[in-house]
């Protein structure tokens, strides 16, 4: 019976193991729903889901459809958008002059669909959001066009929230009676949605920067960025105070970006004269992010680049959310697709029943430079570092042990791989403890007897 009980115990847990693993796996490269509240989709992995998201949101509205994008020229989305306009729903669309050639602004338009444009020669309406019947608001860094989902890394956000959409549709409608460069600035930038918090802010209305280097010089442990443009030394320098203290500063610019724009150049050089783990992208098309990642909790996106431009001149949107689960589902994506080659170890120590283990400890040994580190897992079970001096092809060999006095230990070993390495360690409880307990009290027990009985033999005799 004892023995039947051990091989269920092991096959259940090999089970929980694998059903584990690929769950894990398959999460860096789909699509991530928070609830029924927020939506991130992230580019090039789920252009597809993405785009058809869009046009299944505008084919579900009722009311309204307002659009506030740089550029259009997806056909699906804009036919969803001549479909809601047939059906009764108000159309409106603000975009930018300079993109009307070649884009769908003069098809929708042919349609009756009501279109107002940025005509500033130098200065641009960059933002790339929709508002739908005061309930979902669609933003990110990506352009309504096809290169943007396919080809560039991007990421889109919908949120589905009265709060934020009332905050956009207010945002839209300056923009739509001519207020471009300017407008009244956000009252209230904090919106609870289901439980997260959500910040909104438009520039140039909105203190933007200043919300940005505040949640810059907040980090404790580590900030990913990717930038499309970069040229604000305000935040800049706050990414090399981090640095200075300690946290890990790991952060994307995009190539031609750097090779084309002198001060962008400028920064590059000027992080990395000051130890921030800084590089040019490796997208062979486009890396169009204008991402934040702090702390693995808190993610900041939108149209705004860090530039004194879209601080000062462009019609932007910005958005921070305040959440663990998005934030490292994004950190997953940066650390696999936009930052590899930066060792970056995930592991989780469950029991046999899945349960998370708090305090287990855990020891990483670099068998190929003869260097460890230990930590404690969290109340999640979870322990993880990255490493941004080791390889992939490196062998690192995993120890785990909890419990006392007599701990149940696990070890494994792996070679690491760029980006992500994320592994579940089962411990089994150990009940070797148990045996010492019962073994001390026979031997509380039987030494007093022994020893009385031998005395008494010694009387005896």
């Amino acid at each position: 019976m004892g023995v039947y009980r051990g091989v269920k115990v092991i096959t259940y847990s090999l089970i929980l193991l694998i059903i584990l693993q690929v769950t894990l796996a398959v999460s860096v490269h789909a699509s991530y729903k928070l609830d029924e509240s927020i939506e991130v989709y992230l580019m090039p992995n789920d252009a597809s889901k993405a785009i058809n998201r869009i046009v299944e949101l505008i084919d579900g509205a009722n009311t309204y459809v307002y659009v506030a994008a740089y550029m259009i020229e997806s056909s699906d989305i804009a036919q969803a958008l001549v479909r809601a306009h047939g059906r009764g729903v108000d159309v409106k669309i603000v975009s930018d002059l300079e993109n009307v050639e070649g884009s769908q602004i003069n098809y929708l338009r042919s349609k009756g669909i009501a279109i107002h444009l940025d005509n500033r020669p130098e200065d641009y309406m960059h933002n790339k959001f929709i508002v739908i019947d005061d309930r979902i608001v669609i933003t990110g860094s990506a352009n309504f066009n096809d290169r943007s989902f396919r080809s560039y890394n991007n990421d889109l956000v919908i949120i589905h929230s009265s709060g934020i959409a009332k905050k956009y549709r207010e945002e839209f409608l300056e923009l739509y009676n001519g207020l471009f460069g300017g407008g009244e600035p956000t009252t209230e930038h904090i919106i609870d949605v289901n439980g997260v918090k959500v910040e909104v802010y438009f520039s140039p209305d909105d203190r933007v920067v200043n919300r940005i280097v505040e949640l810059i010089n907040s980090a404790n442990k580590s900030i990913y960025f990717a930038f499309f443009v970069f040229t604000h030394e305000d935040i800049a320098n706050a990414l090399i105070r981090a640095t200075r203290r300690g946290v890990i500063v790991l952060g994307v610019i995009e190539e031609q970006s750097i090779q084309g724009i002198s001060d962008t150049r400028k920064i590059y050089d000027q992080l990395l004269a000051n130890d921030v783990g800084v590089k040019p992208d490796i997208n062979p098309d486009l890396m169009h992010c204008k991402l934040l990642i702090i702390d693995n909790k808190t993610v900041v996106t939108g149209s705004f680049n860090p530039t004194y431009h879209a601080e000062r001149k462009n019609d932007e949107n910005l958005i921070i959310i305040h959440n663990s689960e998005i934030a490292k589902h994004y950190a997953e994506w940066f650390l696999k697709t936009i930052y590899p080659g930066t060792i970056h170890l995930y592991i989780k120590v469950v029991d046999v029943s899945g349960k998370p283990v708090e305090d287990a400890l855990v020891t990483i040994t670099n068998i190929d430079r003869d260097v460890s580190i230990s930590g404690s897992t969290n109340a999640e079970g979870v322990w993880e570092k990255l490493f941004p001096t080791w390889k992939p092809g490196e062998r690192v060999r995993i120890f785990v042990s909890y419990g006392f006095p007599s701990p149940s230990t696990n070890t494994t070993e792996m070679r690491l791989r760029n980006g992500l390495n994320k592994i579940v360690i089962i411990v089994s409880p150990s009940y070797q403890h148990i045996v010492i307990l019962i073994a001390i009290v026979v031997v509380a027990i039987t030494v007093p007897i022994v020893v009385k009985l031998f005395k008494k033999k010694q009387r005896t005799t």
